[in-house]
Formats: structure tokens, C-alpha cells, sequence
């Protein structure tokens, strides 16, 4: 999949890469998503994706050699590259693939720059694809343009067929005749003629656009492992609420037992006291006086965890939080809050 942005300040995209690396497809795709939203077909892309109506789609795109009307591809080209201009408005969008095509690379670069700063002033959105340096600097140089670049694959030597926005990228010409089993000897000379300098420019260009893709993959698991967390906030914020409501619920009724427990043991403890004194009971006073101590011991201790969930729960609380006592159905609001002391007020 990948991702365009057009539009707003950006009113031209530049999209350059290697040969059968996917620049036509990308506008195509494009293209028949544009045309599939006007018609009010649903597109398959993300349920964020914005779509204007346009005023009208244009493309030129593809071989147009004819020998019976005695045309070379450039001449095609130059006819159907005239309709779009003289059609293209306002809101349109308007599709190039390889714009400039078939004549001195020179003179294209310059014809395919001229195409495309007037395409802008008519208002016009323009997406195209070319191999001429010329127009990817050039396109660098404009507020109102934007490079993009088909990913090329180092290890495999093929294009991945991901887009990178704001780059551009080499043909990998070499590579790919490399790639398809071209005479070794042949490409060692092609080589040789391109110049050091020029491979030298080539692979750094190459090294950059393998690190932007790294980066870029980088940043997209990190925004999808964020974003799937964040979606399973709420359902883990909830599990954690109820967890800690279940745990209180525990503690309380653990805490009423044990309460229970020590009120029984206390009361046991006196009546054996007062049976003793009596003379109704063989223990001894001093050992139901250890126990009484000892059960004193466990109510403090029980008082003591109390009073230090206590100050915990207090100092949750702000000024103009509203509460509900716990023993009763008193409601009232917060006016002030000593955490130290665990006071409300």
C-alpha cells in the first residue's frame, strides 16, 4: 500500500524511481480511486482518506507510436500532452507518466517543466513520473511541488514497489539490466562511460533512499504499535478499574471479617475473665489477659492498614471533587483536603 498527499500548498507531486518499479502503477492507482470516488463507488483505503470532487481527470500515460498516422512516440506524446493542457482547470487532476518523453533529455526536462508550472497556475492538481534529474531538482526548489521516489531494494537488486515522499530516486538502469541477466561485459563498459562520478552520486543517492525506507518502516510499526494500544486503552483502563474494584471489594470484606473475628475472640476472652473470677473457670487470668492483649494488638494493626488506605484515597481528591460516604448515601462536594492528616472537609 502506499500513502499520496496532494493538495493545500502541494499542487504537483514528482515521482521518479527505477524502471518497472511502480511509478505507473502509483498513478494509475490513483487515477481509477479519483475516478471510482466520483462515480460514489467505495475505494479500498483507509476510513481517514479524503478525496475532492474533481473537476474533471485527465491523464496521458503510455507508448503512443503509430505508424499509420506516422507518428513517433514523442510526436504522440506532444498531441495528447496538448488535449490534457488545453482541457486542464481548476480542481482537475491531471495524470503525466514519463512527461517529457522520447526526445533530448535535455529539451524534456525543460518541456516537462514548462508542462508542469503552467498545469499549476491553471490551478490544477498534476501527478507525474519521469527519469529526469532536471525536473526532480527542480521540483525540490518549489513550494508547491513535492518529490517522491519508488523504493529500489538493495539486497534483491527489484523495486519494492513502496512510495517515499519527499525524495528522489535513481533509475537503477544497471541494476536492473543486472538484474534480468544483461551482458556483464556490457554493463561493466556502460559503467565505465557513466563515470565514477556518477556512480559514486548513484550509490549515495541509493544508500539515502535505503535508510529514508528503513526510517520510514520504522515510524509506521511504531505509529501502528501505538495505535493498537491506544485502541485497547479503554479495554485495558476498564479491566484495570475493575481489578482494583474487585481487589477493594476483597480487602473490605476481609478486613469485616477479621473485624467480626476480633470482636468474637474480645468477647469470648471477657466472659472467660469474668467466669474466672467467678471461680467457674480453671485458666488462668493471666493468660486470658495475654490474649485480650494480643487480640488489642491485631484490632491496632487492622486500624492502622485502615488508616493508611485512608490517606491514600484522600490524597486522590481535589478541591471540587464530589464523594459519597461509604457508610450511608451522603453526597457532598470537596472544600478542602489535608493529605498528611487524611482530613476532609
Amino acid at each position: 500500500p502506499s500513502d499520496f498527499f496532494l493538495g493545500g500548498k502541494v499542487q504537483a507531486v514528482v515521482i521518479s524511481g527505477p524502471n518497472a518499479g511502480g511509478k505507473t502503477v502509483a498513478v494509475k492507482t490513483v487515477g481509477i480511486l479519483a475516478m471510482m470516488a466520483q462515480a460514489g463507488l467505495e475505494i479500498p483505503a483507509s476510513a481517514d482518506s479524503r478525496l475532492p470532487v474533481f473537476a474533471g481527470i485527465y491523464a496521458e500515460i503510455g507508448e503512443g507510436q503509430s505508424v499509420e498516422e506516422n507518428l513517433s512516440t514523442f510526436s504522440a506524446h506532444l498531441l495528447r500532452l496538448g488535449e490534457v493542457i488545453s482541457f486542464a482547470k481548476k480542481k482537475s487532476l491531471v495524470i503525466l507518466d514519463e512527461l517529457g518523453v522520447g526526445t533530448d533529455p535535455a529539451y524534456g526536462s525543460a518541456l516537462a517543466i514548462a508542462v508542469i508550472d503552467h498545469l499549476c497556475g491553471t490551478g490544477a492538481l498534476t501527478l507525474a513520473t519521469t527519469h529526469y534529474d532536471q525536473l526532480k531538482r527542480y521540483a525540490f526548489t518549489r513550494e508547491n511541488m513535492v518529490n517522491a521516489a519508488v523504493e529500489f531494494s538493495e539486497e534483491s537488486g527489484t523495486p519494492t514497489y513502496h512510495l517515499i515522499w519527499n525524495s528522489y530516486g535513481s533509475s537503477h538502469s544497471l541494476e536492473i539490466a543486472e538484474s534480468l541477466g544483461f551482458p556483464p561485459k556490457l554493463i561493466r563498459s556502460a559503467r565505465a562511460i557513466v563515470g565514477e562520478e556518477r556512480e559514486s552520486l548513484e550509490k549515495a543517492i541509493a544508500a539515502a533512499e535505503a535508510e529514508r525506507a528503513k526510517l520510514s518502516r520504522e515510524r509506521t510499526k511504531i505509529a501502528d504499535d501505538k495505535a493498537f494500544w491506544e485502541s485497547r486503552r479503554p479495554e485495558l483502563e476498564k479491566k484495570l478499574s475493575d481489578w482494583d474494584k474487585e481487589r477493594k471489594k476483597l480487602i473490605a470484606e476481609a478486613r469485616r471479617e477479621g473485624k467480626e473475628f476480633i470482636y468474637q475472640a474480645k468477647e469470648e476472652a471477657r466472659r472467660l475473665l469474668k467466669e474466672l473470677r467467678e471461680g467457674k473457670e480453671t485458666i488462668s487470668e493471666k493468660e486470658v489477659v495475654a490474649k485480650l492483649e494480643e487480640i488489642s494488638r491485631l484490632e491496632e494493626r487492622v486500624s492502622a492498614e485502615e488508616d493508611e488506605e485512608m490517606l491514600e484515597e484522600v490524597a486522590t481528591l481535589s478541591e471540587g471533587d464530589w464523594v459519597r460516604l461509604k457508610e450511608g448515601s451522603s453526597i457532598g462536594r470537596v472544600e478542602e483536603v489535608d493529605a498528611k492528616r487524611g482530613q476532609v472537609s
